[in-house]
């Protein structure tokens, strides 16, 4: 894992993008913060047709299609608890 600089490019990417920020993230190569959203996504809305194709279509470009029929089970917040 990297720490990307948020560029004017992204940011205005982002704004756009919305409730859908996976897509800028994945034009970027910001995988991650891709996966996560749009992760998020598809556990909230689990009938959404075209969350799920993303998420399938998402998992296929870096090489996890063996995931993408894969329940969402839990999310794990990984920052640190003060």
């Amino acid at each position: 894992m990297q720490r990307q600089v948020l560029t004017q490019a992204l940011d205005g990417q982002l704004k756009a993008a919305k409730l859908r920020e996976y897509i800028a993230y994945s034009a970027n190569n910001i995988w991650y913060d891709a996966l996560t959203n749009l992760g998020q996504l598809r556990q909230a809305n689990p009938q959404n047709a075209t969350i799920n194709k993303d998420w399938v279509d998402l998992l296929n470009a870096v090489g996890l299609q063996d995931f993408a029929k894969e329940p969402i089970v839990q999310h794990y917040n990984l920052e640190k608890e003060d």
